[in-house]
């Protein structure tokens, strides 16, 4: 977001500065009014067409009343109409006057000739800047006192911007931790899977014996899974069921209740359940 003028433009009867600029130009001189408020310049700034823009009567008010003002000027400011009728109030008001020119450009509409007597000083940085305008008469001892106002921005405006933007952030992202989570799930991955030749299991552990309940395959693989049971087998029809490297301590004695099984391979560690898959009538392959 841009930098916007920290502080309301002087409204009391002390002697102040004028500082005006372009809304483009505003958040550059931002910077140089909070340092003249900082060294306790009053000052009436003042951004045309800017979101807290015066209006014309107001600028006016304000140009008249000063003790001095500071314009900045750049290629952008002066192709603006409005900008260019406040230098030329302040001109026929012979307000002292200096310029902070941003840039390298040629003055046009007539400014050239116009501000050819007034100082001007060419922006470097704020602090250079700063320097400068200190030197220069424009800025008097009798504009230094109390008055200046800070500007109060919409907080609970912003607040309330910024938890409705947060909410929807969090509705978004639960929608789409929701669809993540149900696209990944056995119950959506295994859904199109009845009468395939091969169907791996094993990230899925338990859930994926579940999504499989009911559909017939070749091979079913659970290699390396980890199951805690494998009783819900029995709904599953199989021909190859691949059990190694699971734990062995899941039986495997339901794999004797599948119907259609034949064969099941198993790891050198899960033998000693090979004779209760062999009486059933199923070969059993031990992998390596």
């Amino acid at each position: 977001m841009k930098k916007r003028f920290n502080f309301l433009p002087y409204g009391g009867r002390e002697p102040y500065a004028y500082f005006g600029c372009f809304a483009d130009d505003e958040p550059i001189a931002a910077e140089i009014v909070d340092q003249l408020v900082n060294r306790g310049f009053r000052v009436f700034n003042d951004a045309c067409e800017s979101k807290f823009a015066l209006t014309p009567s107001e600028t006016a008010n304000g140009i008249h009343d000063c003790a001095g003002a500071v314009v900045v000027v750049s290629k952008k400011s002066i192709e603006n109409l409005a900008f260019r009728n406040t230098i030329n109030y302040l001109l026929s008001l012979r307000k002292p006057l200096v310029c902070v020119k941003i840039g390298d450009f040629d003055l046009s509409y007539g400014l050239e000739m116009q501000l050819a007597n007034i100082p001007q000083i060419a922006f470097h940085s704020v602090d250079e800047t700063m320097n400068e305008l200190l030197q220069c008469p424009v800025l008097t001892q009798d504009m230094l006192g109390a008055g200046m106002m800070r500007r109060e921005y919409n907080r609970k405006r912003n607040l309330i911007l910024f938890g409705m933007i947060t909410a929807a952030v969090l509705v978004f992202a639960t929608a789409a931790f929701v669809v993540v989570q149900k696209r990944t799930s056995p119950e959506y991955v295994l859904r199109n899977v009845d009468g395939s030749e091969y169907v791996n299991i094993a990230k899925f552990g338990d859930d994926g014996i579940d999504g499989m309940k009911g559909k017939t395959v070749g091979e079913l693989d659970l290699s390396g899974g980890e199951f805690t049971t494998l009783t819900a087998m029995k709904d599953v029809f199989a021909t190859t069921v691949n059990v190694s490297d699971i734990s062995i301590e899941v039986p495997l004695w339901p794999l004797t209740l599948m119907e259609g099984i034949e064969t099941v391979k198993i790891s050198q560690d899960q033998r000693i359940f090979a004779g209760e898959l062999c009486d059933a009538g199923i070969t059993v392959v031990v992998t390596h």
